[in-house]
């Protein structure tokens, strides 16, 4: 008789043990993929600014540049560089207009 009552205890916690196993791995899944989704966006949000800035490429618009240094300029990658520094300029400008957000200023 004690021995059914010790297996039908053991059972229920091995029960409980598993719905609470179960718990644990749905919270976490839930959070990596709220987590997933926050950074999806976070990717697109950024790719959209290197589309709105490839006209930016002053080797085009200057003419007194040679061939072979504008050819050297766009193999280090000046362009991308130029992107890079409007961004972050424009980034920083756009924080300096949330209120209580002044990061290095």
């Amino acid at each position: 008789m004690w021995e059914s009552i010790k297996e039908f205890g053991q059972s229920i916690v091995d029960v409980i043990y598993q719905a609470v196993k179960t718990l644990m791995t749905f919270i976490a899944d839930v959070f990596f993929f709220v987590l997933e989704n926050v950074m999806q966006g976070a990717i697109a949000l950024l790719d959209t600014f290197g589309t709105g800035l490839e006209g930016l490429n002053p080797t085009q618009y200057i003419t007194a540049i040679p061939a072979e240094t504008k050819g050297m300029m766009a193999a280090c990658g000046f362009n991308e560089c130029i992107t890079i520094v409007v961004s972050a300029i424009g980034i920083r400008l756009i924080l300096q207009l949330i209120p209580f957000v002044r990061w290095g200023s």
